[in-house]
Formats: C-alpha cells, sequence, structure tokens
C-alpha cells in the first residue's frame, strides 16, 4: 500500500531529530497519524501520542530501517494496524513507556495490536507497561496480542507488562498481571 498523506506532525526521513515534552494529538493519514519515520533515528523524550488514527501505524509509521526510540512516552487512544506503531523492515525501542487504551476496531482496517512488525523488523521493549488496548475482541482470543509479527521479525522485551503477549516470568516480564 502506498502511503498517500504521510505523517500529519513529523515527517522525518533522515538524521535523528529529538523531541521532548512534546503532545502529538488527533492526528490521521495513511501513514503515521502523528509521525512517519522513513530512515530516521528520531528520538521521543516524555512525548504524549493520544487518538492519532491511520491505516497503517495509529501513531507513529516507521520504514526504511528508521531506528526511533521512545523514553518516557505514554500513547493513547491511537487506531490503526499497529495503533501506536507499525514498523516495516526497521526497529527502535520503547523505554519506560505506557501504551494503552488502543481505540476502535474495525475487522477491515485494524487487526488489533498495537504494536505491528512486518519484513523483518525488531522492537525492543524495556521497563514498559502494554494494556488496557482492547486486544481480546470478538473471540478470536490471542490473534489480537499487543504485538503482531510476520514472522520474518523480532520483538526482545524485558521487564515490561502485558496484557496477553510473551509468557509470564520470561526476561522478567509479567503477563496477565494488572499493572
Amino acid at each position: 500500500m502506498g502511503i498517500s498523506s504521510p505523517g500529519k506532525y513529523v515527517y522525518a526521513e533522515a538524521g535523528a531529530p529529538v523531541f521532548n515534552v512534546c503532545t502529538f494529538k488527533n492526528g490521521y493519514s495513511s501513514g503515521g497519524g502523528a509521525i512517519f519515520n522513513y530512515g530516521a533515528n528520531s528520538v521521543f523524550n516524555h512525548c504524549l501520542f493520544e487518538n492519532n488514527a491511520a491505516y497503517q501505524g495509529g501513531a507513529v509509521y516507521n520504514g526504511n530501517n528508521g531506528m526511533p526510540v521512545f523514553y518516557n512516552c505514554v500513547a493513547v487512544g491511537n487506531s490503526g494496524n499497529g495503533s501506536f506503531i507499525y514498523n516495516d523492515n526497521s526497529g527502535g525501542s520503547i523505554i519506560n513507556s505506557t501504551v494503552t487504551r488502543k481505540a476502535s476496531f474495525n475487522i477491515e482496517t485494524d487487526v488489533a495490536n498495537v504494536i505491528s512488525l512486518n519484513n523483518n523488523s525488531n522492537i525492543d521493549i524495556r521497563n514498559s507497561i502494554l494494556w488496557g488496548n482492547n486486544t481480546a475482541l470478538m473471540g478470536f482470543g490471542n490473534f489480537f496480542s499487543e504485538i503482531f509479527n510476520d514472522g520474518t521479525s523480532t520483538v526482545n522485551a524485558h521487564n515490561s507488562c502485558f496484557q496477553q503477549y510473551g509468557t509470564h516470568g520470561i526476561n522478567g516480564n509479567t503477563v496477565n498481571q494488572n499493572p
């Protein structure tokens, strides 16, 4: 799918732009409701991503080997395939952050995950919480996990709390233990 209108607030193609104490709210586009990170190593410190929507990457679309880092961020109420982040041949890290209250579910456009990893992508999640994201809908069970992995990608999670993803106790992670 081509991205017809990327990232409402930020379009980062190269370098390492730094965003401190920012709010990205009510953004909408076909790719990355708020942020379109395409090959950049963007850094987000203490940022809020709220009520953004996109077909791919409700808040953030990350492609072309981009490696964004999210420190102490909150993502709430975002929607899309990868309601927080959609990675396509990219990586990145989520550290000391909270992702919650994933917004609406549409069976045709939204596969009910908060992080979507595609085409040899990876994500490093440390000391973070992914909880309350309405992922177990319509009796499909774990198909609607917090993280979608297309089978070519890698998830490294440590000391984090997930409502459904992973195995309780592995790498210090807690699963299905309300934070």
